[in-house]
């Protein structure tokens, strides 16, 4: 499915890989069937796959989520400048 979004192996790779990557196809399948734009499911993807990413780096597994953790996600990720802001 995620194929569908990302032609790019590579980054189908990167998609489904850590503690959530069992959750991304249907997590995008369920935003593309209530009808949201390409655009909006592609970044909520990537979202999710840095999300991903990071538990796997900090050793978190999907039972660790909580709003502490994910706020320290979210903390790090928006103190990251973006390749569109350099």
């Amino acid at each position: 499915m995620i194929e569908n979004f990302y032609p790019n192996p590579i980054v189908v790779q990167r998609l489904q890989a850590g503690p959530l990557s069992a959750h991304i196809d249907t997590f995008a399948q369920q935003l593309f069937d209530e009808g949201y734009a390409l655009w909006t499911v592609k970044y909520s993807v990537r979202l999710l796959a840095d999300l991903t990413t990071w538990m796997q780096l900090q050793g978190l597994t999907i039972t660790d989520l909580a709003e502490l953790p994910v706020h320290a996600f979210f903390s790090e990720s928006l103190s990251k400048p973006t390749s569109s802001s350099r």
